[in-house]
């Protein structure tokens, strides 16, 4: 059997690294290369959400729904001012 050598097989690569350990990981299938999760510093790799095209603000260039959750995760006081 000839490995399948093309761009869409190292994007489908990325996705799956970025992926792991996260809610929306591929299983173990056995039909694909898979490299073991490396650990950098205390942050496990991988963990990301698979996102949908329309999901995407073309005209903002950004994920809205990420943005909001990133700012409530990382600004919890200044969301509260800037609501009331």
């Amino acid at each position: 059997m000839t490995p399948e050598i093309s761009e869409r097989a190292f994007e489908e690569t990325i996705e799956r690294a970025l992926l792991a350990g996260g809610p929306d990981a591929a299983g173990a299938s056995g039909d694909g290369f898979y490299e073991p999760l490396v650990t950098y510093g205390d942050s496990p790799p991988g963990g990301y959400r698979r996102r949908e095209p329309s999901d995407y603000d073309r005209e903002l260039c950004l994920l809205p729904r990420d943005v909001l959750d990133f700012i409530l995760a990382t600004q919890p006081k200044e969301w509260e001012r800037l609501r009331q």
